[in-house]
């Protein structure tokens, strides 16, 4: 009995490895589950993110809020805790055309897939809408993917995954956008979404390294000589020699009388 629950051990342990596996093929691009911030997406209008807390003060008729968000207790909704508001921005009963893309109230945020050849998008949604009146879409590089529109009204049960193929966008930047648009009457809880992903089956793109620029010497310049002029010696005048006139001669017969002088006196 031991030896069967061993091989059961090993033979599940298998086949926890082969779905690690299979989920480590995909590479995430892009992952929020939105508990530590709003993900960097930017809402107009009723799109809100932080904590949920249902009260449903300003809603005008039946509504099916989630439970509670799909991971953890913060997501996006419109509004986040209360039915959205109607605007009358729905372009008209049932047409699926949206005539105003301004005027909606959208969720966007962009994601850049250069380098890669592929990409998914996935999404949890809990969708109380009121369909047909009111709906919604999303939009990939201003290009509509998705829709909820055209089909009668069916209350959530429980959170539910789409999953959107990006591929004809891979390769560049990639803008996801949520657009919901309201009637002016019957508003219910809204469209609430968690856990945004987007994967690919790619690797990184590697990056190209930039070439070390090598910095050319600069030549010092050689100063030529400069010539250093000669110095002229300067001539030194010679001593004047006693001109041979009444003072040389005074001179001599002075010399003269002072030996005479000394001799007659030895």
């Amino acid at each position: 009995m031991k030896h069967v629950s061993i091989v059961g051990i090993l033979v599940f342990t298998c086949l926890l490895g082969v779905a690690a596996a299979s989920d480590g093929d995909r590479l995430d691009v892009f992952f929020e589950n939105f508990e530590a911030d709003d993900g960097g997406l930017i809402g107009t209008l009723d799109w809100e993110w932080g904590d949920y807390a249902w009260t449903g003060t300003l809603c005008d008729s039946a509504n099916y809020p989630p439970p509670a968000a799909f991971s953890g207790n913060r997501m996006w909704g419109t509004v986040l805790n209360d039915c959205y508001v109607n605007r009358g921005n729905n372009t008209g009963y049932n047409t699926c055309v949206n005539g105003n893309t301004a005027d909606d109230s959208i969720l966007t945020f962009t994601v850049d897939l250069t380098g890669y050849t592929d990409g998914t998008l996935t999404f949890y949604e809990w969708f109380d809408v009121f369909l047909t009146w009111d709906w919604v879409e999303v939009y990939v590089n201003g290009t509509v993917v998705f829709q909820h529109c055209g089909t009668s009204f069916s209350q959530p049960t429980a959170w539910v995954l789409q999953t959107i193929d990006l591929t004809p966008y891979a390769g560049g930047p990639v803008t996801v956008a949520f657009h919901l648009m309201t009637s002016t009457v019957i508003n219910h809880a809204g469209w609430y979404l968690d856990d945004i992903r987007i994967s690919t089956t790619g690797s990184a793109p590697t990056a190209t390294p930039t070439p070390d620029v090598t910095p050319t010497p600069t030549e010092t310049p050689t100063l030529a000589p400069t010539d250093t002029p000669a110095v002229t010696p300067t001539a030194t005048p010679p001593l004047p020699v006693p001109a041979a006139g009444s003072g040389g001669i005074a001179l001599i017969l002075l010399v003269i009388g002072g030996w005479i002088l000394l001799a007659g006196r030895r």
